[in-house]
């Protein structure tokens, strides 16, 4: 303040020092009672909004659980259809499942003999398990890959050998039906 004090009046200009100017001031009685008023109010609001908050995270956590899961059984689905549709028992099916989307996923399946349906179904992971209702299904079709019933190729393709393609039946008559030779 001394510094201040001698640099104005270098300037030329001269400046009173009031009694108690360093001390801060008081404010008014009403202010005050003002003051005194709201105090506690911000951890008020807090208290009030911290349980919405809390539901708010469980929430997006519990969706984020019910996402996981759907994703695990949509994968367990698809392995599942593929397995029985390449001719495999049910039950190693319903080991895939077991093991891809957890324990207590179901596996339900229909072959109509061209393609194989199935139904992957498990409760909701976490405190929405609670409801037994609530379950994460998901769906996966494949085409059935199994042999089919007729005669068997003349020459079948060995391993890693295309078979070859038949010829294609034509709707154009023969040389012979068309000059008219019989039998």
């Amino acid at each position: 303040m001394a510094d201040v004090h001698t640099d104005l009046l270098r300037a030329g200009r001269q400046t009173v020092a009031r009694p108690g100017a360093d001390r801060p001031r008081r404010p008014h009685a009403r202010a005050t009672a003002c003051l005194r008023a709201d105090r506690g109010a911000v951890t008020a609001e807090y208290a009030a909004l911290l349980p919405v908050a809390v539901l708010v995270i469980a929430a997006v956590v519990a969706t984020g659980g019910v996402g996981l899961q759907q994703v695990r059984n949509q994968d367990a689905a698809g392995a599942a259809a593929r397995i029985i549709a390449r001719g495999d028992s049910p039950e190693q099916a319903a080991q895939a499942v077991t093991r891809m989307a957890g324990d207590g996923a179901s596996l339900d399946h229909h072959d109509d003999g061209t393609w194989v349906s199935v139904t992957v179904a498990r409760g909701a992971p976490g405190p929405l398990g609670w409801f037994p209702d609530l379950q994460v299904k998901a769906e996966a079709s494949a085409p059935s890959q199994r042999a089919q019933t007729g005669p068997a190729p003349a020459n079948p393709p060995a391993d890693g050998d295309a078979p070859a393609p038949e010829p294609a039946p034509s709707s154009e008559p023969t040389p012979d039906a068309e000059e008219g030779e019989g039998p």
